[in-house]
């Protein structure tokens, strides 16, 4: 176990918190993700971390649900 935990945003950002002890926490780091990248994958032996997400227009936004289905971002953390 490695004591970390994930926060995908999906503002596009990453925030990764280390288990200090049972009752504190702190930020490892907050990593640059495309906009909309909520939902995650972990692959225990990897240690990657998959980030879905699709490509949107420049005049949208995530929440206006324009975007194209074909794009799948993967985000490597060591």
């Amino acid at each position: 176990m490695t004591g970390l935990a994930f926060s995908s945003n999906g503002s596009g950002s990453l925030t990764v918190v280390h288990e200090d002890s049972p009752d504190k926490f702190s930020i490892v780091n907050n990593v640059v993700t495309e906009p909309g990248a909520r939902t995650m994958a972990l692959d225990l032996k990897t240690h990657q971390l998959y980030l879905a997400t699709a490509k949107f227009s420049a005049t949208s936004t995530p929440s206006q649900d324009r975007y194209d289905l074909d794009l799948l971002l993967s985000l490597v953390l060591l």
